[in-house]
């Protein structure tokens, strides 16, 4: 009878550590595992607001997604982040915002809400001073890049290039802001649509962990259907409910990918909020955290704001704007 050849067998306790660089054990990071022990798991930047504080934080390395259909005010509750962001924790970030408008008027609209008054001169409201003006513009200029490429689209090689080199060449960067990704030239390659957009969350993922900084995507929502209802007036109203997750534009490659989500709804004037049994407030703005990712970080909730077009800031529920972080916030 012929000899069966024998099975060779690994011994993974005398096995060398492999060469690659991609592969570890757990003693390679050691002193990482025993200081998570020590410490735990860090909050993320404050933005704010202390209540929202018990729902979300801006932790470096990672992402967050904020989606809404249009004309909810995506682009000012950001603002509003990021501005609170330098203020509180000094946070500085690269602004891609098209849909503003040119550089010019993204930094213009950033000092209107760092200042929390118009800065054009005019009848009828009160302009900031040019002593609120010299301040404002040192803050925006000390805490903010605006990354625009003119008339050309900004496509995914040109957009990473951008930021790398920004970072590499010294500057100090802690988060990112593409508002919205739609003006991102993401399907020039001519893969499936989902693939690359995909390929492009991934890509930011990847940028954020190896640069240690946050990346802020503004998704709109895709075409959902309307509800109705009637008003305290008996007149029919058409609104859209507040989004989820499968509503984002993009997917599930979005729900999926994304660390923190966020959604935004205005409810519609003169409906009555089940809530309170009362018509809801003009200007209010739902703010929804659907995924929160790691859980440490933050926790799926609602905070309820209101918007002030003049100043172009956010209150909280307790009629509060944006101040420091005075005690620790339990989850």
């Amino acid at each position: 009878m012929p000899k069966l050849k024998e099975e060779k067998t690994q011994a993974p306790n005398k096995l060398k550590r492999p060469m690659s660089k991609s592969i570890f054990r757990l003693n390679d990071l050691k002193k990482e595992i025993l200081s998570f022990r020590k410490n735990g798991l860090k909050r993320g930047g404050y933005c704010g607001f202390p209540d929202f504080h018990k729902y979300y934080s801006m932790k470096k390395g990672s992402t967050t997604y904020v989606a809404a259909p249009a004309a909810v005010g995506k682009s000012e509750f950001v603002k509003e982040l990021m501005i609170n962001l330098a203020m509180f924790e000094d946070w500085n970030w690269v602004v891609f915002s098209p849909e503003t408008g040119s550089p010019k008027d993204v930094f213009a609209d950033l000092l209107w809400g760092y200042i929390g008054k118009p800065i054009v001169r005019g009848d009828g409201f009160k302009s900031a001073t040019d002593k609120e003006m010299d301040a404002g513009m040192k803050f925006v200029n000390d805490h903010f890049f605006v990354l625009d490429v003119g008339v050309k689209d900004l496509n995914v090689a040109t957009y990473f290039n951008e930021i790398r080199e920004l970072i590499e060449s010294g500057e100090h960067v802690d988060a990112t802001l593409i508002d919205p990704v739609t003006e991102m030239d993401i399907y020039s390659s001519g893969g499936a649509r989902d693939l690359e957009l995909g390929k492009f969350l991934t890509g930011i993922r990847r940028m954020s962990g190896a640069y240690n900084i946050h990346s802020v995507l503004v998704f709109h929502t895709k075409s959902v259907g309307l509800k109705q209802t009637k008003d305290v007036y008996g007149k029919d109203i058409r609104y859209y409910p507040p989004p989820q997750m499968d509503d984002i534009a993009g997917g599930l490659q979005s729900s999926r990918k994304g660390f923190f989500i966020i959604g935004l709804w205005r409810p519609p004037l003169n409906v009555i909020n089940p809530d309170t049994d009362q018509p809801y407030e003009k200007n209010t703005l739902y703010v929804e955290v659907l995924k929160a990712k790691p859980k440490a970080i933050g926790k799926t909730g609602v905070s309820v704001f209101k918007y002030n077009p003049l100043s172009t800031r956010f209150t909280d529920s307790r009629g509060l704007g944006a101040r420091p972080l005075d005690n620790k916030i339990p989850f």
